[in-house]
């Protein structure tokens, strides 16, 4: 086991290959994170309910940043970063007390001044104007989000950190092991203010509409590995219903790619989930560009906004 008197020990042993930076490069990561020692130290992975079920695996970092990704069944193979959460202070030294199998308590109360990946620094921008906004009309009431995909929650984070007082975050995540590990590993937990609920993205949308729910922005940051986004995070009937849970020039924000050197279909999944955003938003449709090094420029922010 590491104790915090081996720690340089420890991360330089457990190292991953030099992909494992590249991973972190192509997703946007903040090169405060990319200084750290590549790939940090392996602190714990949650299997799934099915043998077949990727891991979740979640690493520490030197300055307490923890981030999660998943992992192939059987190999330490990882296919792809999920979240990067900042949390406060050291890293505790109870996050010190096994192996990756056993997952030692590592509690975290997370830094909500600051987001670690470009495409939601570029979210962020879109949505700033109506959580900083210093003129208040009668009527004015508090905003409210609903997020698709939470992974560590460092974008709910952000949001109920730099948002006024009453601000409503409500996050919606398949996934239960990503849920698990957000709780015991990155600081989230159920507020009046903020929820996470294990649902599907669609019949949640959809129960949503059925109670007369609406947002100033919905963001939808849904991958399957490699790139692509499942059906459900992106088909007509989809996007239709979300559609109906924004206010009056409210924002939908989705994260997507669109390339992958590993998946073919991301391609034809950008310039269809785009068709699908311009019949419903019309001229408001934007691709909003996410800084990138030019060797990973293929992430982009589609945006559709409620102009009706």
């Amino acid at each position: 086991p590491c104790s915090p008197a081996r720690l340089a020990h420890c991360w330089r042993s457990r190292q991953s290959p030099t992909m494992r930076a590249l991973s972190l490069a192509a997703a946007g990561v903040s090169g405060a994170l990319l200084s750290q020692p590549a790939g940090g130290r392996r602190m714990c992975v949650l299997n799934g309910t099915d043998p077949t079920d990727e891991h979740v695996l979640v690493r520490i970092y030197r300055n307490n940043v923890r981030s999660m990704s998943f992992e192939h069944p059987g190999e330490k193979k990882e296919v792809g970063s999920e979240t990067t959460v900042q949390c406060e202070g050291p890293v505790p030294e109870s996050c010190f007390g096994g192996e990756e199998e056993s997952c030692p308590p590592c509690p975290c109360t997370m830094d909500g001044s600051g987001l670690a990946f470009s495409y939601a620094r570029v979210m962020w921008s879109q949505v700033r104007q109506r959580c900083q906004s210093f003129l208040r009309p009668l009527g004015w009431k508090p905003p409210r989000f609903l997020i698709i995909g939470y992974g560590g929650g460092s974008i709910p984070g952000y949001l109920l950190e730099n948002c006024p007082e009453g601000t409503v975050v409500e996050s919606v995540e398949y996934n239960p092991k990503v849920i698990e590990a957000a709780r015991r590993y990155f600081g989230s937990s159920d507020t009046k203010k903020f929820r996470i609920e294990h649902n599907d993205a669609l019949p949640a949308v959809a129960q949503r509409v059925s109670a007369g729910a609406k947002y100033d922005a919905v963001i939808v940051d849904c991958f399957t590995g490699n790139g692509a986004v499942p059906d459900h995070c992106r088909n007509q009937e989809f996007l239709g219903d979300v559609s109906l849970l924004l206010e009056r020039n409210g924002k939908l924000l989705q994260n997507i790619w669109h390339y992958s050197p590993k998946s073919d279909e991301v391609k034809s999944q950008f310039q269809e989930t785009l068709e699908s955003y311009r019949r419903l938003f019309g001229a408001t449709t934007q691709v909003l560009n996410v800084p990138m090094p030019p060797e990973f420029a293929w992430n982009d922010v589609l945006m559709g906004v409620n102009s009706g």
